[in-house]
């Protein structure tokens, strides 16, 4: 492995998310190799720098106000509907529920007759299954009477 892929593996293991084998073979390249201690190193400080008092990130005073600003509407102003929907409320529904019925109507016109693919795995992993010959042993319980099968009529 490269010191770029160690890096990834590295980093995974100062998150705590390899397996202990994992982290020996971290452990082993470490003791090998500068380059990756040095990244190591790099990491923590990082790490506990982010975590420190220093990194903390505060938003200015001003920027809710500025953020309201820019998203009020100006004063006096009333936002309204457009005419159609304001002069037709319902038409305005039936055009929401038209859309949103192509909407549907397509997704189910677009996926139909698509199976996906761990799908079409399961299906071919089931027909390539031998298949089971018939038990005697079974047969014979339905012949003689299976207390368990309901179909045949009662005696």
């Amino acid at each position: 492995m490269t010191c770029r892929e160690w890096r990834i593996q590295i980093s995974s293991d100062l998150d705590g998310a390899l397996s202990e084998r994992e982290r020996r073979e971290v452990r082993l390249h470490l003791d090998d190799c500068e380059s990756c201690r040095g990244f190591v190193r790099q990491q923590q400080r990082l790490t506990s720098w982010l975590a420190s008092d220093e990194f903390q990130l505060e938003p200015p005073q001003r920027l809710w106000a500025e953020i309201e600003a820019r998203i009020a509407p100006a004063p006096g102003r009333v936002l309204r509907p457009p005419q159609w929907i304001a002069a037709r409320p319902r038409a305005g529904l039936a055009a929401a529920a038209c859309l949103l019925l192509a909407i549907i109507s397509g997704s189910l016109f677009w996926n139909s007759g698509r199976i996906d693919a761990e799908a079409q795995r399961d299906i071919a992993a089931y027909e390539m299954m031998p298949q089971v010959p018939e038990n005697p042993f079974f047969e014979s319980l339905a012949v003689e009477g299976n207390p368990f099968d309901d179909t045949r009529s009662p005696q």
